[in-house]
């Protein structure tokens, strides 16, 4: 709403919640998001083809490539039986991701052990937990504030010399 105020042509927002706030507020300033999800399913537009309204952007469209990535792992570790998987936090938005990244855990014959990391102050807890448990793989799905805590991630990653997969190349 303060943003309309100044006359703005056009709000970039840099995700889900950004662009669902500006939305919520504005039918006639175009509205650029940066990353989402799953862009028609938490109904920021109608189509990936056709956003409409005054919505449009860019889509990593995770969900969809959870069992693929999966697949890929059980073609370079066969042996792998379980894996931590970590994301930013429990929110609407991922929840799709964690779901299809479950499912496709399970026909693959996986065992899926799922770490929220919410909160900054609670990561060493979470990955001490995650060392506790001894998984053979460690899963970074994709949001924004995975991005954030990427250097906490690879810090550990590379102290357990655990092997990891993730949905952006910022985790290799």
């Amino acid at each position: 709403a303060e943003l309309l105020k100044l006359d703005v042509d056009l709000i970039l927002a840099a995700g889900d919640i950004e662009t669902l706030a500006a939305k919520a507020v504005n039918t006639s300033v175009t509205i650029v998001f940066a990353q989402a999800p799953d862009p028609v399913g938490n109904g920021l537009v109608r189509s990936l083809a056709r956003p409409g309204e005054n919505v449009t952007g860019l889509s990593f469209v995770a969900p969809d490539l959870a069992g693929k990535r999966l697949q890929l792992l059980r073609e370079a570790l066969p042996s792998a039986k379980r894996v931590a998987m970590v994301w930013g936090g429990y929110s609407k938005f991922m929840a799709n991701e964690v779901n299809a990244s479950t499912d496709a855990a399970t026909r693959l014959g996986l065992a899926i052990e799922p770490y929220p990391l919410a909160d900054a102050d609670k990561i060493p807890r979470q990955f001490e937990r995650i060392g506790k448990s001894r998984p053979d793989v460690l899963l970074v799905l994709a949001d924004l504030r995975m991005v954030a805590y990427r250097d906490i991630v690879l810090d550990w990653v590379n102290r357990n010399r655990m092997p990891t997969v993730a949905g952006w190349p910022d985790f290799v």
